[in-house]
């Protein structure tokens, strides 16, 4: 696909990279759904989230033509990377606390 009339023209065939994030949305969304009947505790299901958006984000990037900023990585990319790692934090935060609470 190329995108003449988008945010930023090109008229260079590119990968339909909003196509391919809206199906890993909704993908995402299905996990959720069904880990959503889960007995976890606050804050668990947002985390699962962060992590997921964050791989996903990672992932669609490396067909996209940003340029690299550190590593070999774009912005998005490294955002990315903190979001997956918040969103693990916070699971393992909230499942240690639940855990606390129980002993």
């Amino acid at each position: 696909m190329s995108y003449p009339k988008g945010v930023v023209p090109t008229l260079e065939r590119v990968h339909p990279a909003p196509v391919y994030e809206m199906i890993m949305y909704l993908a995402i969304f299905f996990v959720l759904w069904r880990l959503r009947r889960l007995e976890k505790p606050p804050g668990w299901l947002f985390g699962v989230f962060l992590m997921l958006a964050g791989v996903e984000r990672f992932s669609v990037e490396f067909i996209r033509t940003n340029e690299a900023l550190w590593l070999g990585l774009t912005e998005a990319q490294l955002v990315s990377v903190g979001l997956a790692i918040f969103g693990g934090a916070l699971v393992f935060l909230s499942e240690a606390r639940l855990a606390r609470r129980a002993a």
